[in-house]
């Protein structure tokens, strides 16, 4: 996946100027994504990197475009970007990835329009990132949806060290909502094991905690 990952991200931007391939590294999201949802949807995988492409067109530095592409192609290349990763995401189904998504965007626009430190936008992007993988109704996308509530409260407020705040704190709290569903399906494998389950009847939910 990850080779077909790089040349998808460079002959999507060569429509827009002389590109490059992403490094291998350069694409942990998509790994982050994979490694929560099993391997199971290298679409998400894809669409995820495409809507972080879009947030580095725009604020830091594309891994897509070549460093001379001006300003212009570069900002469109980010909106094309940013709207096929959503579009993807939303052809799924799921609306409520699409919200979260919408909503990180929203307040990484705000912190780099306050020149706020990148350290906010990189715990939004990994927590977002979590719970879009987690699947619906999952822990994680519940522990988002509150970190979000109170991430718009210091956006509101105009308060940077609540923002910040909220950013950790709500990254946090879905690093351990995903800890306690690996610890629950652990828990619930291993019970099958010793019941003498010969993995033919049911089985224990999945890690990755996605949904339909």
């Amino acid at each position: 996946m990850s080779a077909a990952l790089q040349d998808e991200l460079r002959d999507t931007a060569a429509a827009f100027g002389p590109s490059r391939r992403p490094d291998r590294d350069e694409l942990f999201l998509a790994a982050l994504a994979g490694d929560i949802a099993g391997g199971s949807d290298p679409a998400l995988a894809l669409a995820v990197e495409q809507v972080y492409e879009g947030y580095l067109a725009h604020y830091r530095t594309s891994r897509a475009l070549a460093s001379d592409v001006a300003d212009a192609p570069r900002l469109l290349a980010g909106d094309y970007f940013y709207a096929h990763g959503l579009r993807s995401i939303a052809a799924g189904g799921d609306v409520e990835a699409v919200g979260l998504l919408t909503q990180l965007m929203a307040s990484c626009s705000f912190a780099r329009l306050e020149q706020a430190s990148l350290g906010i936008d990189d715990d939004l992007w990994e927590m977002t990132v979590i719970a879009v993988a987690a699947g619906r109704g999952s822990p994680a996308r519940e522990a988002a949806a509150r970190a979000f509530a109170a991430v718009r409260s210091a956006i509101s407020g105009h308060d940077l060290d609540e923002l910040a705040a909220a950013a950790a704190g709500g990254l946090r709290a879905v690093r351990g909502a995903r800890t306690s569903v690996d610890r629950a399906a652990g828990g619930s494998s291993m019970r099958s094991r010793e019941a003498g389950d010969d993995g033919d009847g049911a089985r224990p939910p999945s890690a990755t905690g996605r949904g339909g």
